[in-house]
């Protein structure tokens, strides 16, 4: 006579799920989750072209020896003038500049309409934290740069609105992309389900368990 294994089988497969389900909902099985996600995110990157149209330029140790910290304004307006000949549609100034005065070098580029530069603030966590940006530059040209690490100190989220008080904040990045593709005469929209939707994307917000992740802060529009 044959022994039936199946129940014992069937047992110890839904103890196995029901183990894994107990790990992910106390977090534990959240940073291999991450690293998953990081390796075939990195794996997407080379696999798929560069954004011809986006180029980074950053300020290296031999630029601030040179020019000193903070950039004079004279070295910003500089900058951006060669940018604008260059046939910059965009700039996005990832340097806080809340010193710049009205008649400076830098607050012509504020009120300028061609190209658009969009200037950085902080929203910080406390007041003293926070970095005001040009009290001449107009609020469309403005978006801050605070990011959301996770708790192994990487970014992989990406807030680009941000509630304080009264006011609704965008990203020095969501400006950046808004102003170019509004020459491009692509304007957001929202979809039939209310999210909001630049051309064919929809900006779908991130969830407190979405992927790899367990109960994280989804705080703003992520």
């Amino acid at each position: 006579m044959r022994t039936d294994h199946r129940p014992a089988v069937v047992a110890a497969v839904l103890s196995a799920f029901a183990f894994v389900g107990l790990l992910r909902e106390s977090t534990a099985l959240e940073p291999f989750g991450l690293v998953m996600y990081d390796v075939l995110s990195s794996r997407s990157r080379h696999s798929s072209p560069g954004a011809a149209e986006v180029v980074v330029i950053g300020v290296t140790e031999p630029d601030i020896a040179r020019f000193g910290w903070p950039l004079p304004d004279s070295t910003l307006d500089h900058a951006l003038t060669a940018l604008q000949r260059g046939g910059a549609a965009v700039v996005a100034l990832d340097i806080y500049r809340s010193s710049v005065c009205a008649g400076s070098a830098m607050a012509r580029w504020a009120d300028r309409r061609g190209p658009s530069v969009v200037f950085a603030e902080k929203l910080g966590t406390t007041p003293l934290d926070a970095v005001a940006a040009p009290a001449c530059a107009p609020v469309d040209r403005v978006g801050f740069t605070d990011v959301v690490p996770d708790d192994d100190h990487l970014v992989r989220r990406t807030l680009y609105l941000s509630q304080l008080g009264d006011s609704t904040r965008f990203s020095l990045a969501y400006r950046a992309v808004m102003d170019r593709a509004a020459l491009d005469g692509v304007e957001p929209r929202a979809s039939t389900t209310g999210l909001p939707m630049l051309g064919a994307w929809t900006l779908v917000p991130f969830g407190a368990s979405d992927g790899g992740y367990v109960r994280c802060d989804d705080q703003g529009y992520q």
